[in-house]
């Protein structure tokens, strides 16, 4: 996976909130809620709502609701 696009919304007890763009070959069993393996973004970031995710295989995009649920669009 591999991020673009990022914002910085916030910095809090030391982890970063942004919102991104990340765009993956497929669609991950369990979709990221953090930066943990995804290029461009530090391992402990915290994935922030209104972002996006675009699985390259299927062309199917997720959105991050304000749950902090991804919602495919």
């Amino acid at each position: 996976m591999r991020c673009h696009d990022t914002v910085l919304i916030n910095v809090a007890n030391g982890k970063r909130y942004v919102r991104c763009s990340i765009y993956g070959d497929t669609t991950p069993s369990t979709m990221p809620t953090t930066g943990a393996g995804i290029e461009g973004l530090n391992g402990d970031d915290i994935i922030y709502a209104d972002s996006y995710f675009y699985a390259i295989d299927t062309g199917k995009i997720y959105m991050l609701n304000g749950s902090g649920t991804w919602v495919e669009q």
